[in-house]
């Protein structure tokens, strides 16, 4: 269009340039009239769409697949617990996944005996727990679970295996780096806590670990009374240890941030050492461990869906998230004082309440016994 309005067919000369401009504010003038009207065309029928009822939010997110979540363990004592729950989409993302309830949960053995679990409510974390049972050693063990929509769930028999042995365990004080509250890059201590283990069993098996610590510290509110805090620390990434026959093994199960206020008192390290056999269960944790350690970037792809051992028997198409499997369980508690830690160690103080620290309160834990001031 402008080289229409500048050329004419090059009949324009410097003389009828007034007149040049003067068609081109026309044009343009012309041009912002139409381009008004089309927007004002488009917007009343989009108004006319008003007349039909908008489809609501809730029924977007009642379209999401319909995928279940399972995870649930047994250990060699016969403590089982699962947990169901269903997958939420980007509508749900400031919320935990909805529990399943009223499902029907079952052990299953080889022989085809049948364990029922018992449904405990607890809120948002409701779960399903197996009471009053003794497993066997390699004998196996299936989970079976009807949702209350009739889907039928089972995983793979699991088999538990015994040989499990923690020899000894240690503690290692090292320097370091760290980014604080203020996101600043500054000096810092931890342990490095290591676990000397032996397979002894006459299968080929797998070993991981699971910490939690504990410790207490005290609180001095401005006009208040001194009180006492418990807290706890849990590793949430499973350490794992792939076939090793060798005599003992010693592995890192831990790297603990050393603060003042964990070690005023004494603090308790309760390690659990569990032992698996099958290999579709170390590829599980291994994956997540994968997707938890690993510091990605926004151009990466998003993590895929990690495969377990269940399946939806009535909708095969249909996935389920997670994995149910036994394992044999050693524990053992490590204690760590003030005057085992070498340099010396700035005197804890706060005012601040219990409830203002994750994970802390002001109750004694009946885990967690009367230890003696080593120093704080």
């Amino acid at each position: 269009m402008i080289l229409d309005i500048l050329y004419f067919n090059n009949q324009i000369n410097i003389s009828d340039w007034h007149g040049v401009i003067s068609g081109f504010l026309v044009n343009i003038i012309t041009v912002v009239i139409d381009v008004m009207l089309r927007v004002l065309i488009f917007t009343l029928f989009l108004g006319s769409l008003g007349c039909v009822d908008p489809i609501p939010l809730a029924e977007f997110s009642q379209k999401k697949p319909d995928k279940v979540n399972v995870y649930g363990l047994m250990d060699d004592k016969g403590t089982s617990s699962v947990w169901l729950s269903r997958s939420i989409d980007f509508f749900d993302g400031d919320r935990l996944p909805p529990p399943i309830r009223n499902a029907d949960v079952n052990l299953v053995d080889e022989g085809g005996h049948i364990y029922p679990y018992q449904e405990v409510e607890a809120g948002a974390r409701s779960y399903y727990e197996l009471r009053d049972f003794k497993p066997e050693f390699n004998r196996g063990y299936a989970l079976s679970i009807v949702l209350p929509g009739g889907d039928s769930l089972a995983s793979t028999f699991q088999y538990l295996r015994s040989g499990s042995e923690i020899v000894s365990t240690r503690v290692e004080y090292v320097d370091g780096r760290s980014i604080n509250e203020l996101g600043n890059e500054v000096d810092s201590k931890y342990w490095n806590v290591y676990v000397s283990h032996r397979d002894v069993s006459a299968f080929e098996g797998f070993f991981t670990w699971r910490w939690r610590g504990t410790y207490r510290f005290r609180t001095e509110p401005e006009g208040g009374p001194i009180s006492f805090c418990y807290s706890n620390e849990y590793d949430d990434v499973f350490r794992l240890n792939s076939r090793d026959k060798s005599t003992d093994v010693e592995s890192l199960i831990a790297r603990i941030a050393m603060e003042t206020k964990k070690v005023e008192f004494t603090y308790q390290l309760d390690i659990s050492q569990y032992y698996f056999d099958d290999p579709v269960i170390y590829n599980y944790w291994e994956l997540i461990n994968t997707q938890q350690t690993s510091a990605g970037s926004i151009f990466d792809p998003l993590p895929a869906p990690i495969p377990g051992n269940i399946t939806n028997l009535s909708r095969p198409p249909v996935k389920v998230n997670g994995i149910f499997w036994v394992a044999s369980e050693q524990r053992t508690l490590l204690h760590i004082d003030r005057a085992d830690i070498p340099g010396a160690i700035p005197v804890f103080f706060t005012d601040r309440p219990c409830s203002m620290f994750p994970f802390t309160t002001d109750i004694q834990p009946d885990y967690y016994p009367n230890f003696e001031d080593t120093g704080g």
